[in-house]
């Protein structure tokens, strides 16, 4: 082309190199403005060197090129302000939605199974100023996938109140729209222009959205490891522009990786708080969170009303699980805990604080009466055997029960609990079913223990001594034998009586 211009040294042609020049603009790198460059040096070198001087006339064709070049140009620079405006949109678009992202995420990092549902809620928020769809939901799957739970939704009011999923309705998936039916395989969903001719939806489906108003729909499942626990649904009533579309789906992608993180978070923060404050086997609290529930209870206790706690050891268990095996014995404790269930109702607090032992706290008792009656009825329900369900004959279970009452035998709830085990080990330890503890009682349990500690030592300083007397025979009025009597002596040959120290041993 140059050759067929060289009688004027392409004098007008030339020029065209700046437009091409302009055009690597948009080519979004400098390395083909560079070569271009370097192309368009090399050749007028070249032209130089061949032909270093050419007269050159000036014609009515070479004005004509002129002018030809001149609205070539303007054409050319109108169309590459365009683009350059496309991209600095794009690139706007972009920044704000990686800035709304950073926000989205920076909220999501103090999440906890308390403020979960606001924080997704303003997420829903952010989402709708920055999308501007018509509706979102998100939906949670039960562990089967069998129903879905709408959880929380945004959009435009109007078509909320038109829609067919409202806030807070449980369906089944199964009568979900059958184009739903992918994601709960764990595949995505996305149709950005339902009216576009190469979408791979198919006229079925592109008819089923178009007669229900939606021209771009995604559907992308919520994952939890490899579990689809959810979907999250998006929907346009209007056709979006190519600007308005970029970048949806890769936004709605991060949505959804941040609230599959998020189910996650509070899926283990449960496991953990269930696994501080709950029994596994019965599903009862445990006694830290008894003593958080009872502490809660006395401070907001009425001055009129009196709280019992009433500590309930299933004394029989070990020799349970000791004749029978600890699956037998597990399956006592479960039925022990659904006894206490029933008889209890909800009206009252119930945990599991050791192997055998159950504490119940009963708020708002007028007077100890109904406690006592409600301890019989506790014993009558132990009074029949408990079925273990595994082929073995029903067991009978021995109870031991020890019940103290706030404000009257402890103000705290440490000191509550206190006593009512000290009720409960002096009913076990006396064969009685029930001990209501009394500061005389707190009185005979502490000189027990310190007897106890003292017949240890007295092994150890020969304290104990025997008497013997004479067993003489009501007929013959003859000795007919010896008694052999155990003695003790302590604190300086001050003896202690044998009913003192005889049940201890």
């Amino acid at each position: 082309f140059l050759m067929t211009n060289i009688d004027t040294a392409a004098v007008t042609i030339w020029s065209i190199y700046i437009i091409f020049v302009l055009f690597t603009v948009v080519l979004d790198t400098g390395i083909y403005a560079v070569s271009f460059t370097v192309v368009i040096a090399v050749i007028q070198i070249i032209f130089w060197m061949l032909f270093p001087e050419v007269p050159v006339i000036i014609d009515g064709n070479e004005y004509l090129t002129r002018i030809f070049i001149i609205f070539l140009s303007s054409i050319a620079v109108r169309y590459l302000m365009k683009e350059y405006a496309l991209k600095i949109e794009a690139y706007r678009k972009f920044a704000k939605e990686q800035e709304v992202l950073e926000k989205i995420s920076s909220s999501f990092i103090s999440v906890d199974r308390k403020n979960a549902k606001e924080k997704v809620d303003e997420m829903f928020e952010v989402a709708y100023e920055f999308l501007k769809f018509d509706y979102m939901c998100l939906a949670m799957f039960d562990r089967d996938a069998k129903e879905a739970t709408f959880v929380h939704l945004n959009g435009k009011d109007a078509v909320i109140r038109s829609h067919p999923y409202r806030l807070g309705m449980v369906v089944a998936t199964d009568t979900l729209p059958p184009v739903i039916a992918p994601v709960l395989r764990g595949r995505t969903i996305i149709y950005e222009d339902m009216e576009d001719g190469l979408i791979e939806a198919g006229e079925e489906i592109r008819d089923f959205f178009l007669s229900r108003g939606i021209h771009s729909f995604f559907a992308l499942p919520i994952l939890v490891g490899k579990r689809i626990d959810g979907m999250l649904v998006v929907e346009y009533h209007h056709r979006s522009d190519a600007i308005s579309r970029e970048g949806r789906s890769y936004f709605l992608k991060m949505i959804t990786n941040i609230l599959g993180d998020t189910k996650k978070k509070t899926l283990y923060e449960r496991r953990l708080y269930n696994s501080a404050y709950f029994d596994k086997a019965t599903k009862l609290a445990n006694r830290n969170m008894l003593v958080k529930k009872l502490k809660q209870e006395i401070q907001g206790r009425k001055d009129s009303e009196k709280i019992a706690v009433l500590t309930i050891e299933l004394v029989n268990l070990k020799t349970i699980n000791g004749s029978f095996g600890h699956t037998i014995g597990k399956r006592i404790v479960i039925q022990s805990a659904a006894i206490l269930r029933h008889l209890f109702g909800e009206s009252c607090y119930i945990s599991r604080s050791s192997e055998g032992e159950f504490i119940v706290i009963q708020p708002g008792v007028e007077d100890t009466d109904r406690v006592e009656g409600d301890v019989q009825r506790l014993l009558d329900a132990f009074s029949r055997p408990i079925s273990t369900e595994t082929g073995i004959e029903a067991l009978f279970v021995v109870l031991s029960v020890g019940v103290a009452v706030h404000p009257d035998n402890g103000r705290d709830a440490s000191t509550l609990l206190k006593n009512a085990d000290l009720a409960g080990l002096q009913a076990k330890n006396t064969n009685r079913k029930v001990v209501f503890y009394t500061e005389q009682l707190e009185d005979l349990i502490a000189e027990n223990t310190l007897f106890r500690n003292r017949l240890f030592q007295s092994l150890q300083n020969n304290e104990f001594f025997l008497e013997f007397q004479p067993l003489i025979s009501s007929d013959t009025e003859s000795v007919a034998g010896i008694e052999a009597l155990l003695r003790w002596t302590a604190d300086g040959n001050k003896r202690v009586p044998p009913d003192r120290f005889i049940p201890i041993l």
